[in-house]
């Protein structure tokens, strides 16, 4: 099997002699371009010998890009990850990807090209005037990971012997800011909101500290008011802008949750008062035994829970911080009273407590203060002997 490089341009070029067409007898080339130095061409060549000899690489036509990932890759994903999860990678690669370089081959896509794409989003890649004309590093960031996935995928079915995304630097992120309430504060935002219609979601995501979409999620047959337990079965997500349901986000996700009497009563009282309500409505009612419901029975779409939140605090004059920070008051408040990590890493739903450790490290060190504090009083205060 002979093959040859060579400089087109700018760029290094392969070809490899792979024999002939069996059906006329012509001869077949396997041609692949793009690379920027004359050893990477070389490398490319071989690495694609090997596959045509393994019977692993694709001789014929290469789609581009655009071709693939309709084709080929997001149907191939559609079933192997959440319904939200695809639809950010087709939201994500049909608004980004496709109308930049959507058009090129596979083969003729560079790391060059890549580079270019990501600088392009930072600086004009944003649709909302009031965020600026460039998106965010964190989402260049998740553009480059998916990219990377489909040109890996695009290897595996010898399409490709490079990926062209592998080795370009995606923009640094930095991690978001976590946010949490003293229990101070958490008491008075829950005094503020005592008449709201969800007061009981409020109060309940403090003191499980569940995911929005677990709690949205919730039927009245996943919860046993007399033992104080509920358990997460399903949660509710958002695709585009319609709701799903869906499976927990992991194993460890699918997990019961001891609930304390106040939550308790809580839920007894939001039982009744949403009892009236489908009384008062009627045969409009849409029982689906979802514990929290519009007036009419459907599910709460969670962006406009997290609205609701954000309009609360504003009003209650507390510190603004966001939903899902009421997942870290709650972890936060259960570490630093003592709650072994083990325990709380299990109520959150964490595959491993290590998880657990590294999302609440502030905590963890006031922990710490606090052994060292009983140990020296132990063994050097005024106990000692």
């Amino acid at each position: 099997m002979k093959g040859h490089v060579r400089r087109r341009g700018k760029v290094w070029t392969f070809a490899i002699d792979v024999g002939a067409d069996p059906a006329t007898g012509t001869r077949k080339r396997l041609q692949r371009s793009g690379f920027a130095k004359e050893g990477d061409a070389t490398d490319a060549m071989q690495e694609a010998i090997r596959q045509l000899k393994q019977g692993t690489l694709v001789v014929g036509e290469v789609p581009t890009l655009a071709a693939f990932v309709r084709d080929e890759w997001l149907p191939g994903r559609h079933a192997a990850v959440r319904a939200s999860t695809w639809a950010s990678y087709r939201d994500t690669l049909e608004g980004r990807v496709v109308p930049r370089i959507g058009a090129l081959r596979l083969d003729r896509v560079t790391p060059r090209h890549v580079g270019d794409l990501y600088a392009e989003l930072l600086t004009s890649g944003g649709r909302d005037e009031r965020r600026g004309p460039g998106l965010s590093a964190r989402t260049v960031s998740y553009t480059g990971m998916i990219l990377t996935r489909v040109f890996g995928d695009a290897m595996k079915r010898g399409l490709i012997v490079r990926n062209p995304a592998e080795h370009v630097e995606r923009p640094k992120v930095r991690d978001v800011e976590m946010s949490w309430w003293s229990i101070a504060e958490a008491r008075a935002f829950l005094a503020h909101v005592e008449g709201d219609r969800l007061v009981a979601l409020w109060k309940m995501l403090l003191t499980t500290g569940m995911r929005r979409g677990e709690a949205l999620g919730l039927r009245w047959a996943d919860i046993d008011l007399d033992a104080g337990r509920l358990a997460v079965r399903r949660t509710l997500i958002t695709v585009g802008y319609r709701v799903e349901w869906s499976e927990p986000k992991t194993e460890a996700s699918r997990r019961v949750i001891a609930l304390d009497p106040d939550t308790v009563q809580v839920l007894r009282g939001h039982r009744r008062r949403q009892l009236e309500e489908r009384v008062a409505l009627g045969v409009g009612y849409r029982d689906g035994d979802l514990v929290f419901a519009t007036v009419t029975g459907v599910p709460v779409h969670p962006g406009s829970v997290s609205q609701s939140f954000d309009r609360l605090v504003t009003v209650a004059k507390v510190r603004r911080i966001r939903l899902h920070d009421l997942r870290h008051t709650a972890a936060t408040t259960l570490l630093e009273q003592g709650v072994p990590l083990k325990v709380v890493t299990e109520r959150l739903g964490h595959s491993s407590t290590r998880i657990t450790a590294d999302l609440y490290q502030h905590a963890s060190e006031t922990m710490q203060d606090d052994a060292a504090a009983k140990l020296g009083v132990a063994f050097l205060g005024s106990g000692a002997s």
